[in-house]
């Protein structure tokens, strides 16, 4: 679990995916403090995929389910958003090899306000790992300490 200026990421995993084709990372963000942060984007460390959006699965009517890019989600101040199979991911399209169980790699998460959440040793499954099912069900992420770091954004000076 890390802990970042209010932010909480913990239980991250991803789908198995082959290369050439698309995987998905899933997490829960938990917002403690009293001010709304916005994820507006992620990345992966290694080169392992062509790009990472930001998606959400959606109900295209007619008993089908869809996917499309959003440019951002916002936290809620005391709030929690889960990310998992069904609803909020991190798309990771364009696989440059194979995502195979057990495989681990560095995600990126870019967040307004706590600058760039580095989260390390996010693992594959081919079904939700069992301490994420039980972070979901307790509402809250696991105990299990996840390997992190934590990037501060540069701010931009004005040039004159």
């Amino acid at each position: 679990m890390l802990f970042v200026l209010g932010l909480t990421v913990s239980n991250a995993w991803a789908r198995p995916g082959m290369k050439g084709g698309n995987s998905a990372a899933y997490f829960i963000v938990i917002n403690e403090s009293d001010k709304p942060d916005t994820l507006y984007g992620a990345a992966v460390k290694e080169d392992i995929v062509s790009r990472v959006e930001i998606h959400e699965t959606y109900d295209a009517g007619d008993g089908k389910m869809g996917m499309r890019h959003i440019p951002y989600i916002v936290i809620p101040p005391k709030g929690r958003m889960v990310f998992r199979p069904g609803g909020y991911h991190i798309m990771l399209i364009g696989l440059k090899k194979t995502l195979a169980e057990g495989d681990k790699f560095t995600l990126v998460l870019k967040f307004k306000r706590a600058g760039e959440i580095v989260v390390k040793d996010v693992e594959v499954h081919v079904s939700p790992p069992e301490e994420f099912k039980k972070a979901l069900e307790e509402g809250k992420g696991s105990q299990k300490p996840q390997k992190a770091e934590h990037k501060h954004r540069e701010k931009k000076k004005n040039v004159r």
